[in-house]
């Protein structure tokens, strides 16, 4: 009997930390307010390509937009605005595509995936034309 009361007591922490802790968001809120923590900029990417690898691309977005305004020469810069391009694309939000595309190419013109973005810049000046 204490071993299984023991077991749902560590079920119910386990449970109330992921909720409580372990959201992506009170990480973006750690790596925004702490922005000369060490791990911050780390934190950033982290969420961005974790949450866009399971499709979340609202929450995706968000951190590669918080690392590329806090750390605008990260080391990451080149994926995370591969990744922000593909999910403000999803998120209909063709501005934000449109600066991560240009962005990418004017600092990456030898970029391993300068092709592809070099494409869905064209597709997206033929499909949504920039607002004058």
């Amino acid at each position: 009997m204490k071993k299984y009361i023991l077991f749902i007591l560590v079920l119910w922490g386990a449970y109330y930390g992921a909720t409580r802790y372990g959201s992506a968001f009170n990480f973006l809120d750690f790596a925004r307010n702490n922005p000369k923590d060490p791990w911050a900029e780390s934190i950033d990417y982290d969420v961005g390509f974790l949450t866009y690898m399971k499709s979340d691309c609202v929450q995706s977005q968000k951190a590669f937009v918080q690392l590329l305004e806090d750390y605008p020469k990260t080391r990451h810069e080149e994926s995370a605005l591969f990744y922000l391009s593909d999910c403000a694309r999803a998120n209909m939000d063709m501005d934000t595509a449109r600066l991560a595309l240009q962005q990418y190419l004017q600092d990456f013109p030898r970029g391993p995936n300068n092709d592809v973005m070099q494409k869905r810049l064209e597709d997206l000046n033929n499909s949504h034309p920039e607002k004058q």
